[in-house]
């Protein structure tokens, strides 16, 4: 039998078992614990430095955009100057052609790089174009001095400007034309809306018309609780169907099919009987409703549509105006061009 003593110290060493269990249990929750929030700081900085990575090669690809952005304007810049320094060795109508031909490239790529020079900061190339400039400025001016290549490059600076005028005037009309149709079709649409609405509420036109001045134009939708009614019913013998359908290989089934074929004859009598020519009234009412939503919306269109077709037709006045004046022009110029010895055939 055990003494007191070995009692003792058996519940000592098995506190101490114990103790060093929990404290080894502790220690390797802590040490778990520890370890996700490395695992955790580690995925944070990868992440960081992915993210930082990405960045940089984006400012990189950016950066390498605009490097060959500058070069191809540069390239550009190079090519007019070269133009424009071939231009004074030539005379006549060459030097006529040839400044024309440079100025429009020039009209062109000032338009195209003018706004991206100026947020690149390339104040070299700025100040290159602003030279070219001044450089055409002082050709033009020399070249003027010469009636016949006058003549040369009014003719030319016309034409083009009557050809893109005339295209421009094409593509108006056909604003116009788009515009008169939506126009005619809003108009189609408010009169079929005004007819069905008239003979379903058995209202005069004149009625419509003041109802929908004064914003009352109402969808009146009785028989609510009828139609919920009839929904139910006819739900709920759709489901019966599918749920004796369910029992088809069952033995059984030859014993329901009196109560199948009743469902289907109650059914039947719901969808021809009960509240069937009110769910019709308040569909068509529902219809008439969706109509008038979108009417009040292309209302809105067309009124939209009417001020953008009074400003394209006075757009068209004055694009006719100055069609009208270049055509003038142009004979006069045409006419001068005979005595200056100049072939208009070739020039335009």
């Amino acid at each position: 039998m055990a003494t007191k003593f070995e009692k003792e110290h058996r519940e000592f060493v098995e506190f101490r078992k114990n103790l060093a269990v929990r404290d080894a249990a502790k220690a390797s929750i802590k040490q778990a614990k520890a370890t996700q929030e490395i695992a955790q700081e580690t995925a944070k900085q990868t992440n960081l430095i992915r993210e930082t990575e990405a960045l940089k090669q984006q400012e990189i690809l950016r950066k390498k955009e605009i490097e060959e952005r500058i070069s191809d304007i540069k390239k550009v810049v190079a090519k007019l100057s070269f133009k424009i320094s071939d231009v004074d060795s030539l005379e006549g109508n060459q030097k006529a052609e040839a400044f024309f031909n440079i100025d429009q490239e020039f009209k062109e790529n000032v338009s195209k790089y003018r706004e991206e020079l100026v947020d690149l900061g390339e104040i070299t190339s700025i100040e290159k174009l602003i030279e070219f400039e001044k450089k055409l400025k002082s050709i033009r001016t020399s070249i003027y001095k010469n009636p016949k290549c006058y003549n040369y490059i009014q003719l030319k600076e016309n034409s083009l400007e009557l050809n893109y005028l005339i295209k421009e005037k094409e593509t108006i009309e056909n604003k116009i034309v788009d515009l008169n149709n939506s126009i005619k079709g809003n108009i189609s649409f408010k009169n079929m809306l005004e007819e069905n609405y008239c003979n379903f509420f058995n209202i005069s036109s004149e009625e419509f018309k003041n109802r929908i001045k004064e914003n009352k134009i109402e969808f009146p939708k009785s028989g609510f609780f009828i139609v919920l009614i009839r929904r139910f019913l006819l739900a709920s013998g759709f489901f019966l169907h599918l749920a004796f359908l369910t029992l088809i290989n069952d033995p059984r089934f030859q014993e329901i099919i009196p109560g199948i074929i009743l469902i289907t004859v109650l059914t039947i009598l719901v969808y021809f009987f009960v509240g069937r020519k009110t769910a019709s009234k308040r569909s068509k009412i529902s219809k008439l409703e969706g109509e008038y939503v979108k009417f009040k919306a292309y209302e809105e269109k067309e009124k939209n549509n009417l001020l953008y077709l009074e400003e394209s037709n006075n757009f068209l006045k004055d694009i006719t105006k100055k069609i009208n004046s270049l055509e003038t022009e142009l004979a006069e110029l045409k006419k001068k061009a005979t005595q200056y010895g100049n072939n208009i055939n070739e020039i335009i």
